[in-house]
């Protein structure tokens, strides 16, 4: 308990002993006992008794501001509607178009010997050194994807049956084996016709491979149409060619 409320109980004990002497005086005054009196005729604990009770007053009064403040509820502000905040949608890339993924070349390691200006090659043990073998045009080889310059040609390293060597390049041809099969001249050579029966062309030395366009068997049976290395075209009597590779 704090010294205020203290001295507020001991305000309120001397105001009730007042009020009791003043109730007391009136009833001698209506019973004719006490007759009139004057303020500066009171006795001193009157005077107490007064102070006191104004001195109780004044103190609440100071006190009633702040208490009234504390009791007062604060005003609150007016309540502000909170709005989620609008998500962005996110912005997509590009779609990147593939590109069509390249096909490999696929380079054939089959090829034949063709000497335009001879019946064959010889196989050579190393460029323009010894000698192994001769091949005639017609041979098949293939090729080893070995090169090395000599003479002012370049020259290839190729397997033939079972041998390793090497043979000027210009005398052989890289063929991709056609559905037809690998077809060569074969015997002693042939002529290339216009036409099954028709005028010759060229001659064909033994060796010489074509390429089988089609065959003639209900136009003219026994003919067949070719090309050369070169892509010149003609007939061929079926008898002539040799398939080397089905």
């Amino acid at each position: 308990m704090d010294a205020s409320t203290l001295f507020s109980l001991f305000a309120l004990v001397l105001l009730g002993s007042l009020l009791i002497r003043l109730w007391k005086r009136r009833s001698q005054r209506l019973d004719g006992v006490v007759a009139r009196t004057h303020l500066w005729k009171w006795r001193p604990v009157t005077w107490v008794y007064l102070a006191s009770f104004f001195g109780m007053s004044l103190f609440w009064l100071q006190r009633l501001p702040p208490v009234l403040a504390e009791t007062v509820p604060p005003t609150l502000p007016p309540t502000q509607t909170v709005h989620p905040p609008r998500t962005a949608l996110p912005t997509l890339p590009p779609t990147a178009t593939p590109h069509p993924t390249a096909t490999p070349l696929t380079i054939p390691t089959t090829g034949v010997v063709w000497n335009p200006t001879g019946e064959g090659v010889y196989l050579w043990q190393a460029p323009g050194q010894t000698i192994l073998t001769w091949v005639k045009n017609g041979a098949v080889i293939r090729f080893l994807e070995a090169w090395e310059p000599y003479g002012g040609q370049a020259w290839a390293q190729v397997a033939f049956q079972d041998q390793t060597g090497w043979v000027d390049a210009a005398k052989l041809l890289r063929v991709t084996i056609p559905k037809t099969g690998l077809v060569v001249v074969a015997g002693e050579g042939s002529f290339l016709y216009t036409q099954p029966q028709g005028q010759p062309l060229t001659w064909l030395t033994p060796g010489t491979p074509v390429k089988v366009i089609s065959p003639s068997e209900i136009i003219a049976p026994g003919w067949v149409q070719v090309s050369l290395p070169n892509q010149e075209a003609g007939w061929v009597q079926e008898i002539r060619l040799q398939t080397l590779i089905p």
